[in-house]
């Protein structure tokens, strides 16, 4: 019997909705419509860096995230939220290779552009900028 390599994909590289976080475990639910609306079990948030260099997020109630499931079948237990990706319905706030940006849904948001060295912070409420020695020029 040979493996059905489309059918591993399939049950292997997973897209759902998140319909619960759990921000203390870094853990989210996610409800697979193509899978007759089969709600997975908490599954772990990849995120970069976890040791000394930590970047924190938790997707969204209702964002569309890809999960990786390590099992052949279509168990939704064994897996990792691995990130979101930009849709016709969520589009990005920037189309530049030489911009990082980072929003954070009130309209406050991070952006550096590589190209003109300029960084722009916009903050929608009270900014705090902490530090040994704060040097404006």
């Amino acid at each position: 019997m040979g493996i059905d390599v489309k059918t591993m994909i399939k049950n292997t590289v997973r897209v759902g909705v998140v319909s619960a976080i759990n921000a203390e475990n870094m853990t989210a639910r996610v409800d697979f419509e193509d899978m007759d609306n089969n709600v997975s079990a908490e599954l772990p948030i990849l995120n970069r860096g976890s040791k000394k260099v930590k970047d924190y997020w938790i997707p969204d109630i209702g964002e569309q995230v890809v999960c990786l499931f390590s099992s052949r079948d279509t168990n939704t237990s064994i897996g990792w939220i691995i990130g979101t990706h930009f849709s016709a319905a969520d589009t990005p706030n920037a189309a530049d290779a030489n911009i990082r940006r980072v929003d954070f849904g009130d309209g406050s948001y991070i952006e550096y552009d590589r190209g003109s060295q300029s960084m722009t912070i916009n903050c929608a409420g009270p900014l705090t900028i902490k530090g040994s020695t704060v040097n404006i020029n």
